[in-house]
């Protein structure tokens, strides 16, 4: 409507072409993640009847992407602030939704064993594992030793092996915490000959 200086008035009017809904962005990731391990980020964000043409992300640490399902690489352990967000097909975008994720630290494998290590001989192996993030729940020990069977692994804590044959055996120790973070730690153990 427009009224001139002496009073005059008119108006006029015009359809808008259509005036689409606000898209909503909401996406989900896994309550625990590890470092240097990717982790899986779910767009569920909505439409609202109106197709989403793209997906907008970014990771809290410098980095971003695109994409309606991605995963992420971290390389330091640390709480960081994910922000997402979508346009629509009509240009439409949604407001961008932040969600606090947990990145913990890998745990440090370790052991020992007693020496002087010789076949036939029990050899005791202790773990030496600190978690870092959760606590220790699995052990997966791999001694090396395909010749002695299913007596070659292990998930106890703190195991024994009796090596037939002198040598040098790769032992292996696959730890996993109640964060599902996981370390592997081989060490070469030279087992010896018995006296005649």
């Amino acid at each position: 409507t427009v009224t001139s200086a002496d009073g005059c008035v008119h108006d006029t009017s015009k359809v808008l072409s259509t005036v689409y809904p606000q898209p909503l962005a909401a996406f989900a990731v896994a309550p625990e993640n590890c470092l240097n391990m990717p982790t899986s980020f779910t767009s569920n964000s909505s439409g609202s009847g109106n197709a989403i043409a793209n997906w907008f992300w970014n990771f809290g640490d410098g980095n971003t992407a695109t994409g309606q399902n991605v995963s992420h690489t971290y390389a330091t352990a640390g709480t960081y602030t994910v922000k997402h967000w979508v346009r629509t097909v009509t240009n439409c975008y949604s407001d961008t939704l932040p969600q606090t994720v947990v990145i913990n630290q890998l745990p440090a494998g370790n052991f020992n064993y007693n020496t002087p290590s010789c076949e036939d001989r029990t050899v005791s192996f202790t773990d030496l594992s600190v978690p870092n993030s959760g606590t220790l729940n699995q052990w997966a020990w791999n001694f090396g030793d395909l010749g002695s069977g299913a007596a070659n692994t292990s998930t106890l804590t703190n195991p024994q092996h009796i090596f037939s044959n002198p040598g040098v055996y790769t032992v292996t120790l696959v730890v996993t915490t109640t964060k599902g973070c996981v370390d592997t730690i081989p060490v070469s153990v030279t087992v010896n000959s018995q006296p005649n």
